[in-house]
């Protein structure tokens, strides 16, 4: 056959398969929305998975008696609040509005029949969206616990937090406390807590760190948490001892097992008894497949292998084999040996296991160790129920326990579904590879009474290969188990799609072709790995706008990490050059590989927005922010009043504020700075600023104890002249960010304030990006980028390494048996005198886990790649020694991608060794960031500005005075305080993106709004009217649809915005109550009104009071470039007025 002719044939076979995969494809998209079955769905990156999933909704809607028996779950809010977007759009959109693309006419064809169905039954979803069941699946938890209060085991916390790590910390110092105690009860823990104690050399903060971290991740060993039995807890180590040894046999040649035996038998003749060696005397026969020759077996591996795994060439004395002429013979079969062995790679490999295997057996100390843990860690999970119960707050494993305990209970779960406003039917699951063990055990519960073929379906969808959430406790090994055997008692039936909607057929290739060599031939659950599956690009496209490479390798040999820096800058330049319109993202592993291309983009003019990527606290404005907060609530905090007499606002040099603090350390800086003699030491410049700081700090230490902190520290702020000490839109949100957090941090802690609490909080959030609306050069996360799509993806940083992981108190493993089942295998911390090397059963057990976590960084890769549409970019610098590439760094990713991009490297490295002179990254393209030293300040004569001019006023004749008193009115200076709270609690609502709020959480906050009312000087029957006025806007808003999407999840949020705005007469202050940008790139500006109408005729007003305000938010859009809508919220009423702003109407 010519060859023409075979190319021919495999252009027609590729042809054929292809067709037979999109043929495939389409099949399991019509299956899918049987209403009838049950199904798990692998659908990989860019298949369409939510189109999918909300047409699916769709089909069971069409059919359904009542929304609410349809449950769609989620694993994060964005997510839910984007697949129920998906939904109320296509039930909105017209009938006669054309669509191109097939999927979207299906969508729309479905969500035709659903009105119908609404029409027929009178559902009215338009009225009432809140009908569509999309939740996340912590919220479906929550909401299970709290339908049987009795039995949900909250420890009497109502309210659910995110971060629960004080309430961590304080469970396990109440755990170590018990050393201390004298109650007869707690006798035995203390016992326990001493034997840790001592294991750790006495270091109990360490304990204490250990104990924390334990009880975040308590659902992964409560439920292995039983009393121990030795026998049946090494039965594992011995049968993984076994099983190599099976191994070794499997791939030992028979003819060369006597000889084997002779020269073993022969060296451990010569050597002393502590050599590895000595147990092979004697040998007569093949050692024993068991644990109980491990010895024997290790000896027969020293005498063939390097301690580095390789085959031996050369033998001494310390071998077995001495420099005499009796033993050259020996080294001669033994040399011959090892020749023979030289290609049997399977051997050496388990030979070379041998040395990893864990001990068959715990030393009495390490027994007595694991007893005291397991004895241990309940009453830690107890202390913390209790801490729960004292703080009020939970945690979503709390939850998620407190829901798999309440179905657990036959007669809790009979109430449960009759408590249910309908009872659920259908349950759709997205993103299923994220579930964790919890979770999973939440669903089992949950349909416990369901059968295949009973009317109730389940739908599971997600991509194993995108499972990259090990770290929150996902375990992918559970969707593999659900697609092999269903869950509970739902057999559910497998679909796969193909296609890829999102990448161009290039980028799909290249994918297909490297990651079946990075992702593993098959799945291993105990292991965690996934096989790869393949795509096929729906664009069949071959030609990239800019002529490049779809994929392209950047080998940057013996380059530094601003070499790395530079190759972005020029990459992106290079993007930007041929398409201006692109969407970029680069990607990094952590948050601390971009500190470096940072200040590289910068230098370049390079705007970028980053996406959770800039701690908050990192901002020199925070810090002076929080330092203001510490002075004013501590004056004995040094630190704190220096950097407060250090900042923009003051912005006393190094030398003033060494002549006003040297030599008084028993005395504060706010006694130094009010002592007028000691004034006299600072310049002339020095004592100018801190005049005038004095005079602005003494007035708010009188208010010390009254009113809210978060409004004193921002009045206080103002008249420093904060405001005039920043220039950017970012800076501004930075610090209503810092503000807003300082007022929920107050209202939360009850009147018992801590700074060191709301510090710890506050270093959790993250900066404003400085880049607007239109920036199309995104930075984040792998992590974060899922879900995402860009039109070139940059991918820096292969090359770097995570920090490595800290020990943990016990460490656990699940090792599946040739029966079927499963064996638990444990082992405490390694003791603080050794190295964990020296802990064979605790390194084992580590190493299981660090292969689960190099198939996860697979993943990892894997979703970074598919994030792209039409070019990738991997990024590494690898050092190279004598002309030859050093392996890539184990735990890195790019020993994951190596074999997929050798090839690139090895290129590199050849077309390097051919030059005459090595290659450099022109550096002129990157400028290092030089940081400005100066002193950036006020200038000292600095005052405030003035306020506007009163309105003018005419004195009039006053009102007759009655003796009955007057009622409260609700358009007087009582309505505008109401008002006030109404504010403080919409801008708190928003920052939670209306997590966990309803009318039960408004109407449980009343003494907090009454706090806050009587704070501003409402009392007495006027006080209640104003608590209910409250409470009504608050629960009229979370009951609007409108209000709910101003109050929801959006790009660059901000509530209470407060600007300063130069104009042609001066700065003008201003203050917005809520902003963001829209999904299409709309900035919105919101103004709460809390004013009411009575009467019929709600528009007229409506329309009156968007006249009246107009002027005023029009101005404030001037304070914003690009496309602005504003808009005017009325909570009350509901009502809602919008307009585009002027020039743009």
């Amino acid at each position: 056959m010519s060859t023409t002719a075979w190319q021919w044939r495999v252009m027609i076979n590729e042809r054929r398969q292809h067709e037979d995969l999109l043929r495939s494809d389409d099949q399991a998209r019509a299956e899918a929305l049987d209403p009838e079955k049950s199904f798990i769905v692998r659908a990989p990156a860019g298949s369409g998975k939510t189109e999918l999933l909300t047409q699916r909704v769709l089909a069971l809607l069409a059919t359904a008696d009542a929304p609410e028996e349809i449950v769609a779950v989620t694993f994060t809010r964005k997510a839910a609040a984007e697949m129920k977007d998906r939904l109320l759009k296509a039930l909105n959109q017209p009938a006669d509005v054309p669509t191109e693309k097939s999927h979207h006419v299906l969508t729309a064809q479905l969500a035709r029949r659903v009105m119908a169905r609404d029409r027929e039954l009178g559902w009215q979803l338009a009225a009432n969206p809140a009908r569509l069941r999309v939740q996340t699946i912590d919220a479906l938890a929550q909401w299970l616990a709290h339908q049987l209060p009795v039995t949900m085991q909250l420890g009497g916390a109502t309210a659910v937090t995110e971060h629960a790590e004080p309430l961590y910390d304080a469970a396990a110092r109440a755990t170590l406390a018990l050393i201390d105690s004298s109650e007869q009860l707690d006798r035995e823990p203390a016992q326990h807590v001493t034997r840790l104690l001592t294991h750790l050399d006495n270091d109990g903060a360490r304990l204490h760190r250990l104990l924390s971290d334990m009880l975040a991740k308590r659902d992964h060993w409560l439920r292995r948490i039983k009393p121990l039995d030795r026998a049946t807890l090494e039965a594992p180590l011995q049968q993984a001892c076994s099983e190599q040894i099976a191994r070794i046999c499997r791939w030992l040649p028979p003819m060369y097992i006597d000889e084997m035996l002779s020269l073993a038998s022969y060296a451990a003749g010569n050597v002393t008894i502590e050599s590895r060696l000595s147990p092979c005397a004697n040998l007569d026969g093949l050692p024993e497949v068991s644990h109980r020759r491990l010895d024997v077996w290790l000896g027969v591996a020293a005498m063939l292998l390097t301690n580095e795994g390789d085959w031996r060439t050369k033998f001494n004395k310390n071998d077995g084999f001495p420099p005499t002429l009796s033993a050259r013979p020996y080294k001669r079969r033994i040399t011959a040996l090892t020749a023979a062995f030289r290609t049997n790679d399977e051997l050496r490999d388990a030979l070379h296991g041998l040395r990893e295997l864990p001990a068959p057996h715990f030393t009495d100390a390490q027994w007595q160790v694991l007893e005291s843990i397991v004895a241990l860690l309940p009453r830690a999970a107890a202390e913390l129920m209790l801490a729960f119960g004292d703080a009020g707050e939970t945690d979503f494993v709390q939850v998620t326990r407190a829901a798999v305990n309440a179905l657990a209970d036959e007669d809790a779960a009979s109430d449960l579904a009759h408590a249910l406003d309908a009872r659920i039917k259908h349950l759709l699951i997205d993103e299923f590879q994220d579930t964790s063990i919890s979770q999973f055990e939440l669903v089992q519960r949950l349909i416990a009474d369901w059968r295949t073929g009973d009317g109730r379906t389940v739908f599971v969808v997600g991509d194993p290969m995108q499972s990259i959430y090990g770290f929150r406790e996902a375990e992918v090994g559970l969707f593999l188990r659900a697609w092999n055997d269903g869950i509970a008692n739902v057999s559910l039936r497998p679909l796969m799609l193909t296609r890829n909607f999102r990448s161009m057929q290039p980028l799909v290739s290249w994918v297909n072709d490297a990651f079946a060599r990075v992702l593993p031939t098959g799945n291993d659950i105990a292991a965690g790995a996934v096989a790869f599956e393949p795509s096929i690009a729906a664009d069949r496209s071959d030609v990239h706008a800019s002529g490049s490479a779809a994929v392209l390798v950047h080998a940057l040999l013996d380059q530094s990490l601003d070499a790395e820096a530079a190759q972005v800058v020029a990459i992106v330049s290079s993007i930007y050059a041929t398409e201006p319109k692109a969407s970029i993202a680069l990607l990094v592993r952590q948050r601390a590989h971009f500190a470096h291309i940072a200040p590289a983009l910068r230098a370049a003019n390079l705007a970028f927005t980053a996406v959770e990527l800039d701690a908050l606290l990192a901002r020199p404005l925070v810090n002076d922010l929080l330092a203001l907060t510490r002075a004013l609530e501590h004056l004995a905090d040094r630190v704190a009043w220096l950097s407060v007499l250090r900042a923009p606002w003051c912005g006393l040099t190094l030398a003033d504020l060494a002549a006003l603090a040297e030599g008084e350390a028993d005395a504060t800086i706010w006694q130094l700075a009010c002592d007028p003699i000691r004034r006299l030491r600072l310049s002339a410049d020095g004592q100018l600023r801190l005049a005038r700081c004095i005079t602005v700090l003494t007035r708010a230490l009188e208010l010390r104890g009254r009113g809210p902190i978060a409004e004193r520290v921002r009045d206080t702020w103002w008249l420093l002249g904060g405001p005039a000490c920043i220039a950017t839109v970012a800076d501004h949100a930075d610090a209503s960010a810092f503000f807003s957090h300082l007022a929920r941090s107050e209202d939360e802690s009850r009147g018992a304030f801590d700074m060191d609490s709301f510090q710890t909080s506050l270093a959790r959030l993250y900066a404003a990006t400085d880049a607007g609306p239109n920036v199309l050069l995104q930075v984040m996360t792998i992590h974060k980028a899922k879900g995402l799509e860009f039109d070139h993806v940059i991918v820096p940083g292969l090359d770097r390494i995570p920090p490595p992981k800290q020990a943990q108190l016990m460490l656990w493993l699940d090792r599946p048996t040739e029966a079927g089942g499963e064996e638990l295998l444990l082992s405490p911390i390694y003791a603080a005198e050794i190295a964990r090397s020296d802990d064979s059963i605790y390194c084992w057990i580590a190493r299981r886990q660090e292969e689960r976590i190099a198939h996860e960084d697979e993943r990892l890769l894997y979703v970074a790649a598919t994030r792209a549409r039409r070019q990738l970019h991997w990024l590494a610098c690898v050092p190279t020694k004598n002309g030859e590439l050093c392996p890539a760094r184990k735990h890195s990713l790019l020993a994951r991608l190596w074999p997929a991009v050798e090839p690139a490297f090895m290129r590199a490295l050849n077309e390097r060794l051919l030059l005459p002179a090595p290659i450099s990254v022109n550096q002129q393209t990157f400028a290092t960031a030089t940081y400005d030293q100066s002193l950036r300040r006020l200038p000292s004569d600095w005052v405030a500005p003035l306020a506007p001019q009163s309105v003018a006023w005419n004195e009039i004749e006053p009102a007759p005075v009655h003796d009955v008193a007057i009622e409260f009115s609700w358009a007087g200076e009582g309505a505008r305080r109401v008002g006030i709270v109404v504010h403080r609690w919409l801008q708190r609502i928003a920052d939670d993106r209306l997590q966990n709020w309803d009318a039960v959480r408004v109407r449980a906050i009343a003494p907090h709004i009454e706090r806050q009312l009587a704070g501003i000087g409402i009392t007495g029957n006027d006080l209640k009217v104003a608590i209910g006025r409250v409470q009504q806007a608050l629960i009229s808003a979370l009951g609007d649809a409108h209000a709910r999407w101003l109050l929801g999840s959006h790009d660059e949020a901000s509530n209470e915005l407060r600007l300063s705005v130069a104009t042609g007469v001066g700065i003008k202050h201003i203050a917005i109550d809520r902003t963001f940008v829209d999904a299409g790139g709309t900035r919105w500006i919101i103004d709460y009104k809390t004013g009411t109408h009575e009467g019929a005729d709600a528009e007229t007003f409506l329309d009156r009071e968007q006249q009246r305000y107009k002027e005023q938010l029009d101005n404030y859009a001037a304070a914003f470039g690009g496309k602005v809508r504003l808009g005017l919220y009325f909570p009350l009423l509901p009502g809602w007025r919008e307009w585009a702003r002027e020039d743009e109407s």
